[in-house]
């Protein structure tokens, strides 16, 4: 794999690789998914380290949010490290979350804030803040509804590709 080729040489990058070699291993888990969905597949929950987790999340989505104006902060302010999950379901969880709070920046851009903190049952409490208008009340009754958006046909990506 070139990425892989490129890392003794990219030292000072070092961050980017470990990126980019996470997210190739985690497009091959997608395409394997993929070739796997009518079969159901036993998840396995292990101890992941959020933190690292979303600090790959953070380097993965920096070029959209740089190109968007939008700044992504990360508030660590927990005592717990760990979190029961498969890494690569909890990534594509943040992805989302990122992906749609920078789709709801005003043209300007803005600041996301990802805070993480302990409840006082001992759970994590991770909330995602941004600088969007926020949901109606009226779309926020229809969230749980399947394949629900508030994305015009035009604003939607990937439909016009089919």
């Amino acid at each position: 794999m070139t990425a892989q080729l490129l890392r003794p040489n990219l030292r000072d990058k070092q961050s980017y690789t470990d990126v980019m070699l996470a997210e190739l291993d985690r497009l091959e888990q997608i395409s394997t998914e993929l070739s796997l969905l009518s079969r159901p597949q036993f998840i396995a929950f292990e101890k992941q380290d959020l933190h690292a987790i979303l600090g790959q999340v953070r380097t993965l989505m920096y070029t959209q949010s740089i190109l968007n104006n939008v700044e992504i902060n990360l508030s660590y302010r927990a005592e717990a490290k760990y979190i029961d999950g498969d890494k690569n379901r909890l990534k594509q969880v943040f992805i989302n979350l990122l992906k749609n709070a920078i789709e709801a920046m005003p043209d300007d851009g803005g600041t996301i804030h990802i805070d993480v903190t302990d409840k006082t049952d001992g759970d994590l409490f991770i909330r995602v803040i941004d600088d969007g208008e926020g949901i109606t009340a009226e779309d926020l009754k229809k969230m749980e509804q399947p394949f629900y958006t508030t994305k015009t046909e035009e604003n939607r990506p990937g439909d016009h590709d089919l």
